[in-house]
């Protein structure tokens, strides 16, 4: 949801700098003040990730994986825990003849130097498998999405008679309303979250909701095609609304399905990775290797 709030925010201030703007103003410098403002929601971004608190849980979690990792350390340093550490020393202590003969703590070498847990290296040692998983899932994700909300605009005013750039950038700024809408629903999987949450309700896996939400939108790639070239502003908007709702579904489901393949200590940083992985090169690249292709076959 928040990425296609972000993308219609962008769309409204590109509608509403196209209609304060001539074309000669745009291309001196109206196209940077959409830059500008990225630029600055970047840095709220930060600031609010660093002042932002972890979760309890991880938290939690966390104290409870640098505690073993720190009991083994002192283990292989041939230390004990510190709790345990006033039993072994008394019968020594009470034997020694002087202060210079009372024996050093035992886990004094080990506690020098506080173990640190590092959630990444973790992560990428022992669940680089969910990471490439959810990577493969969002691959989809994020070539859908950016398809239909970044290229399919200037497609469909460039071949949709009577579709001019305007238009089409209001009618994907109401399509990612309604892909927010099927997000938010699929999410909580209640209705009315359309019959495939209601599947999810009495029993049917997410795995498969989303299975087939990639079937059918496999399938309807052809007569979405058609739709478009049919010539009918109506059309190319259902084509269009279509394919963003199931981007939208599928979106929906991927944070309860892919966050339980991640233990908690790892969880944010599996997730954030595989994210990043897929939605930054493939999500950027595929309007680029559309427009190509376009230019291309014609």
């Amino acid at each position: 949801m928040p990425v296609c709030a972000g993308i219609l925010l962008g769309l409204v201030v590109v509608m509403i700098l196209q209609a304060a703007c001539t074309l000669d103003q745009m291309m001196l410098w109206g196209w940077r003040v959409a830059f500008l403002m990225g630029a600055l929601t970047g840095v709220v971004g930060v600031i609010l990730r660093r002042t932002m608190p972890d979760p309890a849980m991880f938290l939690k979690r966390k104290q409870e994986v640098e505690a073993a990792l720190e009991r083994d350390a002192m283990e292989a340093a041939g230390g004990v825990p510190a709790d345990d550490s006033a039993h072994v020393r008394a019968p020594a202590l009470a034997a020694a003849k002087s202060v210079d003969d009372a024996p050093a703590p035992h886990d004094a070498l080990p506690r020098k130097k506080k173990v640190q847990y590092h959630p990444v290296r973790n992560m990428l040692k022992n669940h680089w498998h969910s990471v490439l998983l959810q990577f493969i899932w969002e691959f989809w994700f994020a070539g859908g999405f950016y398809a239909f909300s970044s290229y399919w605009p200037s497609f469909l005013s460039k071949n949709v008679p009577g579709m001019s750039s305007t238009l089409s950038l209001g009618l994907t700024c109401a399509n990612l309303v309604l892909t927010m809408a099927t997000a938010w629903s699929a999410e909580r999987l209640r209705p009315p979250a359309w019959v495939c949450g209601y599947l999810c309700d009495r029993g049917m896996s997410r795995m498969r909701a989303a299975a087939a939400g990639f079937f059918l939108a496999g399938a309807l790639i052809a007569p979405a095609a058609v739709m478009t070239r049919a010539g009918s502003v109506a059309l190319a908007w259902l084509a269009h609304a279509v394919f963003l709702v199931l981007v939208g579904w599928i979106g929906g489901l991927l944070a309860v399905s892919m966050c339980p393949l991640y233990p908690t200590e790892v969880r944010t940083s599996g997730m954030n990775l595989a994210h990043q992985l897929a939605v930054g090169p493939i999500g950027g690249i595929t309007p680029v290797i559309l427009s190509a292709s376009s230019i291309q076959l014609g």
